[in-house]
């Protein structure tokens, strides 16, 4: 049999702390303000989860090597409107939550990429960010990233989308991607949050992992004719099992897509 985990421990095993290589939003808006956590080359504004740093004459920031004084960084510190919205329109942890056996071995046969940001930018400039956003891979559905106007009004954008891929049928390889993309204004500014999880499954290794695991107490030919009714089996139950394997990636993908941004940006949200 497989092994098994609870789901929570996998979602926060597969987290990406860093932003996307190449990644830099401060190159399309140089007023936008980064947590310190996601802080790059070229920005110039620190944001805060609560009140301001203390900058002292020996408070310097690295950047590549280089030190900067504290002095020149720009501090601005999370509007409550903006916590409070985010809070409330991000679906709660407790829905994704559930800690249902998911097979650890399952993990061989993913191929999953995690990306995920949170910055405060000009609303002037929203446009732009979105459409960097949409280039360097962190919105990726094709609902969103064809901007349809159901998800975004008048600057602002609250979506939670979800959608399989293209099935290679040919190879067993199901996709699924999800994307959480919130936009709120005030008063000339704009937070952005953003988080993408895309993950593709090979249902032919996921069987035979299985059938590997039925077997393994077998010896020679014990386990080479275990092995051949595990395959018969599988191929007789193929719809059942691959549905519940497919419902149980679909939820994992969403769950990662909300637990580990609510996760690494929790001093923004609550």
């Amino acid at each position: 049999m497989f092994d098994y985990f609870p789901l929570h421990r996998l979602i926060f095993s597969v987290i990406i702390l860093k932003l996307a290589a190449g990644f830099n939003p401060c190159n399309v808006d140089d007023s936008i303000c980064m947590p310190l956590e996601d802080f790059e080359e070229n920005c110039t504004c620190l944001l805060l989860s609560d009140g301001p740093i203390n900058v002292t004459d020996d408070l310097y920031m690295f950047m590549t090597g280089y030190p900067i004084h504290m002095s020149y960084i720009k501090q601005t510190e999370l509007q409550p409107l903006f916590r409070k919205k985010l809070d409330v329109r991000i679906p709660s942890s407790r829905f994704y939550e559930d800690t249902f056996d998911f097979p650890e071995r399952l993990f061989q046969s993913m191929d999953i990429e995690e990306n995920m940001a949170f910055f405060e930018a000009d609303s002037s400039k929203i446009e732009n960010v979105v459409n960097y956003l949409i280039e360097n891979g962190l919105i990726r559905t094709k609902a969103l990233s064809t901007k349809e106007n159901r998800w975004c009004l008048e600057g602002e954008c609250n979506a939670f989308v979800f959608e399989t891929g293209i099935i290679n049928r040919t190879q067993g390889i199901y996709s699924y991607t999800a994307d959480l993309l919130e936009i709120i204004e005030y008063r000339g500014r704009s937070i952005v949050a953003v988080s993408n999880v895309s993950g593709k499954l090979s249902i032919p290794k996921v069987q035979q992992y299985e059938c590997h695991n039925r077997c393994k107490v077998f010896y020679w030919n014990e386990n080479s004719m275990c092995k051949k009714q595990c395959e018969l089996r599988v191929k007789f139950d193929q719809i059942a099992m691959t549905s519940e394997m497919k419902r149980n990636f679909d939820f994992f993908i969403q769950s990662s897509t909300i637990l580990n941004f609510r996760n690494k940006y929790k001093k923004y949200l609550s």
